[in-house]
C-alpha cells in the first residue's frame, strides 16, 4: 500500500498529495511511522477509537452523512456494523463504537480523497469506502480471488469490481484452459484436504501468535480468541460434528438416484454473506427458503463447507434436515463432481457460480459477490416470491444464458484481476509482509481505473 500510494502521488494523484495510512495493527503503525516522509502520517485505529469521544452534535453529522449517501444508493449504518465480527455484544456499545469509528474517519476522508483499502469486511473498511464515495472521492480495494486461485481483484465499493479492461484473445484461453481443467477432472489450485480439526502444534503455534499481537496492542485480538483455539474447543467441536453428521446422515454422491439442485454452504462469519448477501445471510433460513421452492420430484443437496466442521450448532442441521427433500452429501465431494450431477445449482456469493458457467450448469446467485459485476448474464434472486419461478426456469434451461455469452463475460472478469496474490504474509523485522513480492503494476491499474492513464 505504501508503494502503491507513493507511485501514485508521483504522478499527481490526490488534491493534496498527502498520505495517512490508517492501521489496524500496532506492529504496523511503529513500522510504517520508522519510513514516513514528511508528507505522510500514521493513524492506528485501535488507540485512535479508545481516544475518541462523539459529542452529540458529532452524531448528528453522522446521521446527515448517512442520509446524504442512501439518497444516492449507498449503505445504511446498521449493514456495515452488523458485518463486524469484533463489535461489542451491548447494542448500545455497538452504536458507540460505531459513532468513534466515524469520529476518527471522518476527518480524515474529506472531499476527493483516493482510498486505497482491502476488501470491505470490517466495519472501518465499509465505512471508509462510503466515506469516500459520498465526497467525491473514490474507493479501490483490493480482494483475493478463490477461481482462479491465487489472483486479486479490485473493488470500487463493498461488492463492484472495476472493469476497466476488455477481454482479449489471451485472457478467453485462460477461461477454456479452466473449462477444460473441470471437465478433465482436474482440481483447482485452492481445493487441498482441509481437516476439521486443529493439531495440537497448530495450536499452540496460532496462541503464540495471538499472544505476540495482544501485547503489541493489536485492533482483532481478545483474550477469548486465546480459548478459542485451545483445546477444549478443539474437543468441543469434534464432538458437536459427530452429533451434526448423525443429524445430517450424509449420503455418498453415487448413491443418489432422483435429480437435485445443489446448495453450497458458506463458511461464517464471513464477508460472503455479512457483506455480499446481508439481507439473506441466514443459511438455515435460506434452505427453509430453496426447499420449498421446488418442485415436486426435485431434491436439495446441500454440502457443509470444511471449514465449518462442528463450528455450528446441531440444531442448525436438524433443522434443515426437516425440511422435506432436503439431502445432505458427504463433506468431502468435490463441488465439480456435484455440480457435474446435479440440474442445477442455488449460491448466496460462492465462487461455486464461476465453476458452474465453465461446466455450462445453470446457477442463480442470491447476493453481490464482486464476479457477478463482470457475469452480468448470471441469473440474481432478489425477492422471495421470485424464486420458484426462477429455481424452474434453472432447471428447464429456460432461464440459463447461452454458454458463450457466459464465458465472454467470464473473460472480461479474468482480465481485470491483477495476476499475482495481494496476500500471503511472513514476519521481516517485526512485521507482517507480503511473502510474494507485491504485483509492480498496482499504481498503474488504479489510474486505469480511474480513466487517468496517460493524462498528465
Amino acid at each position: 500500500m505504501m508503494n502503491a500510494a507513493r507511485s501514485l502521488r508521483e504522478q499527481g494523484v490526490g488534491q493534496s498529495n498527502e498520505i495517512t495510512y490508517i492501521t489496524l495493527w500496532k506492529m504496523a503503525e511503529e513500522w510504517l511511522n520508522g519510513r514516513c516522509h514528511d508528507f505522510e502520517r500514521v493513524c492506528f485505529l485501535g488507540e485512535a477509537i479508545g481516544e475518541a469521544r462523539p459529542t452529540a452534535n458529532d452524531i448528528s453529522l453522522y446521521k446527515e452523512l448517512e442520509s446524504s449517501w442512501l439518497s444516492q444508493g449507498g449503505v445504511p449504518y446498521k449493514t456495515m456494523l452488523s458485518a463486524e465480527r469484533f463489535k461489542p455484544s451491548d447494542s448500545n456499545a455497538q452504536m458507540d463504537f460505531l459513532w468513534r469509528h466515524c469520529k476518527v474517519l471522518e476527518p480524515l476522508i474529506g472531499e476527493g480523497t483516493l482510498l486505497l483499502s482491502q476488501t470491505v469486511d470490517h466495519l472501518c473498511y465499509w465505512l471508509g469506502c462510503e466515506l469516500a464515495r459520498s465526497r467525491g472521492g473514490e474507493f479501490v480495494a483490493f480482494s483475493c480471488t478463490a477461481r482462479p486461485s491465487g489472483r486479486t481483484q479490485v473493488l470500487s465499493s463493498a461488492t463492484q469490481m472495476r472493469l476497466p479492461r476488455p477481454a482479449t484473445d489471451t485472457d478467453r484461453e485462460v477461461v477454456e484452459r479452466q473449462r477444460r481443467e473441470l471437465l478433465d477432472g482436474i482440481k483447482p489450485q485452492f481445493m487441498h484436504a482441509k481437516k476439521s480439526k486443529v493439531g495440537v502444534l497448530g495450536s499452540l503455534k496460532y496462541r503464540k501468535k495471538l499472544i505476540e499481537e495482544m501485547r503489541a496492542g493489536n485492533y482483532f485480538v481478545r483474550p477469548s480468541d486465546l480459548i478459542a483455539v485451545s483445546r477444549g474447543p478443539d474437543l468441543l467441536h469434534q464432538t458437536r460434528w459427530q452429533a451434526a453428521q448423525r443429524a445430517m446422515r450424509p449420503k455418498a454422491l453415487d448413491s443418489l438416484s432422483e435429480p437435485f439442485v445443489y446448495f453450497p454452504l458458506h463458511m461464517e462469519p464471513e464477508a460472503t454473506t455479512l457483506v455480499y448477501s446481508p439481507l439473506f445471510n441466514d443459511q438455515s433460513h435460506a434452505i427453509d427458503v430453496i426447499a420449498k421452492s421446488l418442485p415436486a420430484g426435485v431434491s436439495l443437496l446441500v454440502k457443509e463447507n470444511p471449514k465449518m466442521w462442528g463450528k455450528r450448532p446441531v440444531s442448525f442441521y436438524e433443522r434443515a434436515s426437516r425440511n422435506a427433500g432436503v439431502i445432505w452429501v458427504e463433506p468431502e465431494a468435490p463441488s465439480q463432481d456435484i455440480l457435474a450431477e446435479c440440474v442445477a445449482a442455488v449460491t448466496l456469493t460462492s465462487t461455486t457460480a464461476l465453476e458452474a458457467v465453465l461446466l455450462d450448469k445453470p446457477i442463480a446467485c442470491f447476493g453481490e459477490a464482486p464476479y457477478v459485476s463482470a457475469l452480468k448474464s448470471l441469473p440474481r434472486i432478489h425477492r422471495r416470491d421470485d424464486l420458484p419461478t426462477i429455481l424452474q426456469g434453472l432447471i428447464s434451461r429456460e432461464a440459463w444464458p447461452d454458454q458463450a455469452v457466459l464465458l465472454e463475460e467470464y473473460a472480461t472478469y479474468v482480465a481485470n484481476i491483477l495476476p499475482t496474490p495481494f496476500y500471503g504474509t511472513q514476519i521481516q523485522d517485526g512485521i507482517y509482509v507480503p511473502a510474494i513480492p507485491e504485483f509492480e503494476g498496482v499504481a498503474d491499474f488504479v489510474l486505469e481505473c480511474l480513466g487517468l492513464e496517460g493524462k498528465p
